[in-house]
């Protein structure tokens, strides 16, 4: 296989200095040879049917582990979602346990991710018995394909035949700046392969189990799947901070109640020695949010309005739908509308994202009467003016009138006689 080769050129024998670096070679390609398979396209090892939902990638990172029956899920879900992760890897199959979660299971884990907001990956935990051939995979994807559409696909969890030669052999334990160093060639590898199928890479599995599927070294902390050695939580801590680094995605390995490692409880590695690693601060990401505006901005009765949405955040294509207050509606990012009276009405806008995300915001807006037109104001300035002025003529005229007939009253009696 071509990736394998790709991998190898990187972290070669000779780089990594003889047997000293196989156990993080391992851990490596535990994450690489799931990466491969968990992507669709030309030229890789296994070609799904079913294509990525978002048109653009998305930065997932998260937890894996945990099965999809898992009387712990939400307990799990809490925690990442409370150190800043947006996804988990949710095993529907795992050949190791003999386990197969329902499908009524598997239906409700993604609707649990979908009320978390979290992407979810359907991880087939296999290695040599393939999906292909398995009908629980085919029943797995006519239950949920049209649930969620933040789904990642992952039918073969690392290819057949791939790691037990390397799994098997001597481990010669290296010191935390080895592992700090050997964990500084990931970033390498990764775009190494990005630059080869033009694609994102997914790291579905890596963490800080030391054993490599073989014997614990003599300073291991804590045995069993969610352990770890002080150098395997060198390797995955600089790792992590590696990616943070390039922007790339990643599962940790392993949460959830099944791990069996002492003080590991319901939830693995999560608090064992997830606590010690960098934490994602993009992989979250902002909640949606929406706005608008409207045209011209003194609305009379039936005039149009053209009202104009804005998204934030959230992932493309929106829905965008109106109700304007007056019992009608409408759609699209820009449209147009009548108030038919004067009154106060309460548009609101309801936005939807392609994850099903939505967020609404409202604005009042007062319909008024127009004013009167610009020549009946002249009129009536004028035809007032001249009321005014024949007003004061009247009065004046009255006065007039009454000084004078006073006048001559009194200059008929004279000045004995009384009025």
């Amino acid at each position: 296989m071509y990736v394998i080769g790709l991998a190898f050129s990187f972290l070669s024998h000779r780089n990594l200095g003889g047997t000293r670096g196989w156990l993080l070679v391992i851990i490596l390609f535990l994450g690489i040879f799931s990466t491969v398979e968990a992507y669709t396209g030309v030229d890789l090892p296994v070609q799904l049917g079913l294509a990525a939902a978002s048109p653009t990638p998305p930065l997932v990172r998260g937890w894996g582990g945990i099965f999809a029956d898992s009387p712990s899920l939400q307990a799990n879900l809490d925690i990442i979602k409370a150190r800043g992760y947006n996804g988990f890897r949710c095993m529907i199959y795992n050949s190791d346990l003999g386990r197969t979660p329902s499908i009524a299971s598997i239906v409700n884990a993604v609707n649990v991710a979908k009320a978390n907001g979290l992407w979810i990956i359907l991880d087939h935990h296999a290695y040599t018995d393939s999906f292909d051939t398995d009908p629980h995979w085919d029943q797995v994807v006519a239950a949920v394909k049209d649930l969620y559409p933040q789904i990642i696909w992952q039918p073969q969890n690392e290819p057949a035949y791939s790691l037990p030669t390397l799994t098997t052999m001597y481990q010669n334990w290296i010191s935390v700046s080895d592992a700090q160093a050997y964990a500084d060639n990931v970033p390498i590898t990764v775009n190494s392969l990005i630059s080869a199928y033009g694609r994102p890479v997914l790291i579905t599995e890596t963490g800080a189990d030391a054993s490599g599927g073989g014997s614990w070294p003599p300073d291991t902390v804590v045995a069993g799947s969610a352990g770890y050695a002080p150098e395997s939580l060198a390797y995955v801590s600089r790792e992590i901070s590696d990616l943070h680094t390039i922007n790339t995605d990643y599962m940790l390995w392993t949460a959830d109640d099944w791990t069996g490692t002492q003080g590991a409880g319901a939830t693995g590695a999560l608090n064992i020695w997830g606590q010690y690693l960098p934490l994602p601060t993009s992989s979250l990401n902002p909640p949606l949010t929406g706005s608008f505006n409207y045209q011209p901005s003194q609305v009379f009765p039936n005039t149009t309005v053209t009202f104009s949405a804005t998204a934030n955040n959230g992932n493309s294509p929106y829905n965008y739908s109106w109700a304007f207050g007056d019992g009608t509606t409408g759609t699209g990012q820009q449209t147009t509308h009548k108030f038919s009276t004067t009154g106060t009405y309460n548009v609101t806008l309801t936005l939807t994202d392609s994850t099903l995300a939505q967020s609404t915001t409202s604005q009042s807006i007062r319909v008024v009467q127009p004013p009167p037109p610009a020549d009946w104001i002249g009129i009536v300035t004028q035809n007032t003016s001249l009321f005014s002025l024949a007003l004061l003529g009247l009065i004046a005229g009255l006065t007039l009138t009454m000084l004078i007939g006073r006048k001559r009253r009194k200059n008929r009696l004279g000045p004995n006689d009384s009025p």
